[in-house]
């Protein structure tokens, strides 16, 4: 499991974001006691992305996305409710996405709970640069891909199978080589009362408005191993 990192906090490497060659496409939020749960939609949240880096202040821009909200009674950690929200592929991509889960009628939230994903294509040596500098993909991205063709995933921790296909292959050493230059995601610390969110498609709470989070890997692997084979099915 991953730990999220509680508001003041530095963004640490592959625990706040994710190397998906489809981008942000899945995020779980898992809350206790919401006032409404089957209430809480597409209205209860609000986005923004930071994926202009020029500045190395946090410069989030309002955005709008296309969002399925699912809710899972009981289905989340300690017996608290999960909230699923999936974007279309490849939407919110090289950039931090903040979410806003809205203190509403619905959710019950005693304040809105701020929280922060990342997305960084392809890159798979995330030990530098953070965190002073910015996610970089190069040769020994491609390196690191290239050493382990073959090699069967099976989790989505697995950061070499930047496709989620379940092995390293071709796709991913490809996918690498295409992205080869780009440069995103800087390092930067949560503003006070946010939280930063967790990769693998996850964000688990024990408690309704909490700055501590646990990913849920398990249920995470299952959804987007079942996601990837549908997309392939459709793509060939």
């Amino acid at each position: 499991m991953n730990m999220g990192m509680v508001s003041g906090q530095t963004v640490n490497a592959t625990a706040n974001y994710s190397n998906y060659s489809l981008g942000l496409n899945g995020i779980v939020i898992d809350i206790a006691n919401p006032t409404n749960l089957s209430g809480i939609g597409a209205s209860s949240f609000q986005f923004a992305t930071w994926n202009d880096f020029q500045s190395t202040v946090p410069e989030f821009v309002a955005t709008n996305p296309t969002v399925t909200v699912t809710t899972y009674p009981s289905g989340g950690l300690n017996g608290s409710d999960r909230v699923k929200l999936e974007f279309n592929d490849n939407a919110i991509q090289d950039a931090w996405l903040r979410v806003t889960m809205l203190h509403d009628l619905n959710t019950g939230l005693e304040a809105d709970d701020v929280f922060y994903f990342g997305n960084a294509r392809f890159d798979v040596t995330p030990s530098s640069p953070f965190p002073s500098q910015q996610v970089a993909v190069n040769a020994f991205d491609v390196n690191a891909i290239r050493a382990r063709q073959g090699q069967t995933s099976g989790v989505v921790s697995n950061v070499f199978d930047v496709d989620r296909s379940g092995v390293v292959n071709a796709f991913d050493t490809n996918g690498v080589r295409s992205g080869l230059g780009v440069l995103s995601l800087r390092a930067f610390t949560a503003p006070a009362a946010s939280s930063f969110g967790l990769t693998a498609l996850s964000r688990g709470a024990s408690a309704s408005n909490v700055d501590l989070a646990v990913a849920d890997i398990s249920w995470s692997e299952g959804y987007q191993n079942s996601r990837e084979k549908n997309r392939r099915t459709r793509r060939f």
